[in-house]
């Protein structure tokens, strides 16, 4: 269960500590609930601007298990001026690390995950090495297997912390 216990947490991308990027060759993004609201091509004009900066500094690629990315990866790409993953393999799973590590081939400990899911975002960066920020969601959950997932989510994490009193 560490595995979804992020590094750090910050209310929002744009309050993450500067620090924390130290040393960091490559910043991955996940993309909905994190720099955009879900499932769409909006995102806040102080998203924008703050990873404009940050890009000056670090390379930045983005990360999606959303089945829309297809009819939206375009768009994001030009918006946010990164490239966007997402596909056949999904986080957490180390195959789309290996495939990450093909195109990047930064050390882990040289990347940050970045995104607002400790099951997907948290979990494919802890276990492959990486260092993770988690964010607060953005929007409100547009599909039920999304509000599922959250719930099901903050059930692990509350009984993760229940059991981790007991001890």
């Amino acid at each position: 269960m560490k595995n979804i216990i992020p590094e750090h947490h910050v209310s929002d991308v744009t309050q993450i500590d500067e620090k924390v990027f130290a040393g960091k060759e490559l910043l991955v993004f996940d993309i909905d609930n994190t720099l955009f609201y879900p499932e769409s091509t909006a995102i806040r004009r102080d998203i924008l601007v703050w990873l404009q900066e940050v890009k000056k500094k670090y390379r930045c690629i983005g990360l999606s298990n959303s089945f829309t990315l297809k009819k939206r990866r375009d768009k994001i790409e030009r918006i946010l001026g990164i490239p966007v993953f997402g596909g056949k393999y999904k986080k957490p799973t180390k195959k789309l690390f290996k495939i990450l590590q093909d195109v990047y081939p930064y050390p882990a400990k040289h990347m940050v995950m970045i995104g607002d899911m400790r099951l997907t975002d948290i979990w494919f960066g802890n276990r492959n090495g990486m260092h993770t920020v988690l964010v607060d969601p953005l929007g409100d959950e547009v599909l039920f297997s999304l509000k599922m997932m959250r719930t099901f989510e903050n059930f692990l994490v509350w009984m993760l912390l229940f059991f981790v009193r007991l001890k």
